[in-house]
């Protein structure tokens, strides 16, 4: 359910198309609601959105770092229902990979490192899962931020290579039963266009339910389950807590901006 190598023919422009090519395992998802004899268009529904993806000079051959800004977008005026006291963010963890290499995925089962950074916040799990995977090259991560006191946090320098150049991020949405939000397998290269690396990356990111916790609320108790993980969007309503939590009127907007620059 994720999309790879999202391309455009004018890399050197803002992207601001929703990321609908090259879906992995299947296409966008749309909920149409019948009223009557009328048929209404809701959502449709992507992984993330790509806002901007501009090529570089230097050549996916080289090696290269890019670091990366983790903001929130995640409002009590965007995202009203439920919103609770406290809101925050664990540390954003951003990951250099292979294609072999999955961090999350839709209808897949959460790692012991995803459950752990789904529920508690905590990387140290997950951590130990990336070092010891041959397929993960790089991975760094920023601070806890609450966001009574900052928006946004940095990611320091992360290392990508021609073999590893995905990209996956992940930070609990705090606090939550076992949502998160986060990115499997960008692609940090512009395959369709000049083979190069991306110089700015900008993506929207939307939150996901680990499966590993079936609370409706964000302080709802914690309540163990065994269920896979899924994105909460209203093109799939059963994925929406009952606390209406994240929906904004028919849609659920996005809860994060990451923003990634080139360092050679």
């Amino acid at each position: 359910s994720f999309v790879r190598g999202l391309k455009d023919s004018d890399t050197a422009t803002n992207l601001n198309w929703n990321a609908t090519m090259n879906m992995k395992t299947f296409g966008s998802l749309f909920v149409v609601i019948t009223a009557f004899t009328s048929a209404v268009l809701v959502q449709s529904q992507q992984p993330y959105i790509v806002r901007r993806a501009v090529a570089s000079t230097i050549d996916a051959s080289q090696d290269v770092g890019y670091v990366c800004q983790f903001i929130n977008l995640w409002t009590q005026a965007r995202h009203t229902p439920d919103y609770p006291a406290g809101p925050h963010w664990s540390r954003p963890h951003v990951i250099s990979h292979t294609d072999d290499f999955t961090l999350f995925k839709e209808g897949g089962v959460a790692t012991a490192g995803v459950e752990l950074v789904a529920e508690d916040g905590t990387n140290f799990v997950l951590e130990d899962e990336l070092d010891r995977n041959s397929n993960v090259t790089d991975h760094d991560s920023g601070e806890v931020f609450f966001l009574s006191r900052r928006r946004r946090v940095g990611i320091p320098h992360v290392t990508f290579s021609q073999e590893a150049s995905y990209m996956s991020v992940i930070s609990m949405i705090a606090p939550s039963p076992d949502w998160f939000s986060g990115v499997n397998g960008f692609d940090m290269v512009d395959r369709s266009g000049t083979g190069n690396w991306f110089r700015r990356v900008i993506l929207l990111l939307y939150p996901w339910d680990a499966g590993t916790d079936a609370g409706q609320t964000y302080t709802a108790g914690d309540n163990d389950e065994d269920d896979v993980i899924h994105q909460i969007t209203v093109a799939n309503p059963d994925s929406l807590p009952q606390s209406g939590a994240f929906v904004n009127g028919n849609r659920v907007r996005p809860v994060a901006r990451l923003s990634c620059r080139l360092r050679v």
